[in-house]
């Protein structure tokens, strides 16, 4: 087993990312089916986080006149996507793509770390992505060949933006992502329902507690 360490290292030549992950706005018509992914890689604050990159990348999605399919969150590492599977199941069932913020939500290189943030995935990582996720097309919201230092600014700008801040210490509670994750999952879960999923599998999919999902179905046919 290989293990990450801080030394020097030998750098692969990074790929393009474009070459296997779509721009947004470019393949995103009137009607064009998507499931929303966000990742983070800890747990730090995990829930406004992921609620909140959700939302921002299904409203740019939307704004480009998608239909938002579902939309799944996940906290775990960035270097291996192997977590997209269950997603391109679902999305490929619906001839939809999976879209993200940024290409480090979708995969990171193996060798990202503190002290190497600027590396971007290499040509075999960006192969084993298209592998996971078995031909369903990928797209991200910020152009795929950003840099690391320029994704994580239009991540800061998101956040920034949804709060209504310029910058400085980030803010400790933000009201109404309940609320906010519901507008955005209870259609999902109506939506997959009417499909005959279980709700233990409906719960799964969108890491909704089975019975908020109860609850949301409730009086719904």
């Amino acid at each position: 087993m290989q293990y990450k360490s801080s030394t020097a290292r030998r750098r692969v030549t990074p790929a393009k990312p474009s070459t296997r992950i779509q721009h947004a706005p470019d393949v995103i018509r009137f009607g064009t089916l998507v499931w929303i992914v966000a990742r983070k890689s800890d747990d730090k604050d995990a829930k406004r986080c992921l609620a909140d990159q959700s939302a921002h990348t299904a409203e740019e999605a939307i704004r480009q006149g998608a239909k938002i399919l579902g939309s799944s969150e996940f906290i775990t590492p960035g270097s291996d996507p192997y977590w997209l599977r269950a997603v391109a199941e679902q999305a490929r069932k619906h001839g939809a793509i999976i879209v993200a913020a940024t290409t480090d939500r979708l995969i990171r290189s193996y060798n990202y770390d503190q002290h190497h943030q600027d590396w971007l995935p290499n040509q075999a990582e960006l192969d084993y992505l298209m592998r996971v996720v078995d031909g369903v097309p990928l797209a991200t919201i910020d152009h795929p060949d950003a840099t690391n230092g320029e994704q994580r600014s239009f991540q800061s700008k998101r956040g920034q933006e949804r709060t209504g801040r310029k910058g400085g210490r980030p803010v400790k509670k933000v009201a109404g992502i309940k609320k906010q994750r519901r507008v955005l999952l209870q259609p999902q879960a109506i939506q997959l329902r009417r499909e005959k999923l279980s709700l233990k599998e409906i719960s799964q999919l969108l890491d909704v507690k089975r019975s908020t999902v109860q609850d949301w179905l409730k009086n719904q046919t």
